[in-house]
């Protein structure tokens, strides 16, 4: 297994895993993936990725023998928009089915240790909902690692 930075040309695979999922997730049936905006994000993503100021990012993928298994986005942000310091955050982290606990375990210690290495960085808010069915092994790992619960998230589905 190799994590490695992306590169323009990986698009396409990523833009699979990010598919996969999301036919995985909640919001299949009631929305759809608009394959522009993700190419914007993505392209924005690799635009800022390695920067240490708010708008930084960080994405790396896990690949198995030329396969891409696992994907990490992670964002800085001024704590809560509006502080000096700033919070790391994932946008996404979607270690797929074929993705092993070991993968991606180091999938996310790659994220968490570029958080932890810029000194402006206060803390890391990771963001666990059920809209993927991966929610029950994401939190033992995070338990595991020693992340800790702070706060809830509520949802209200408006059926259209």
């Amino acid at each position: 297994m190799t994590i490695r930075i992306p590169k323009a040309v990986d698009f396409p695979d990523v833009a699979a895993v990010l598919v996969d999922s999301h036919r995985r997730s909640i919001y299949a049936g009631r929305d759809e993936v608009d394959m522009v905006r993700l190419k914007r994000v993505y392209l924005d993503v690799c635009q800022r990725n390695g920067h240490r100021n708010a708008g930084g990012t960080y994405m790396r993928v896990a690949e198995r023998e030329g396969v891409i298994v696992g994907l990490i986005v992670g964002v800085l942000d001024a704590v809560y928009h509006i502080g000096t310091k700033l919070m790391a955050t994932d946008l996404f982290y979607v270690p797929t089915p074929a993705c092993s606990d070991r993968d991606s375990i180091a999938l996310f210690r790659g994220f968490e240790e570029w958080a932890v290495e810029n000194e402006r960085v206060i803390e890391i808010k990771l963001g666990l909902t059920n809209a993927l069915g991966e929610y029950e092994r994401t939190k033992a790992m995070y338990l595991r690692m020693g992340y800790s619960p702070c706060g809830e998230l509520f949802e209200r589905r408006i059926v259209r």
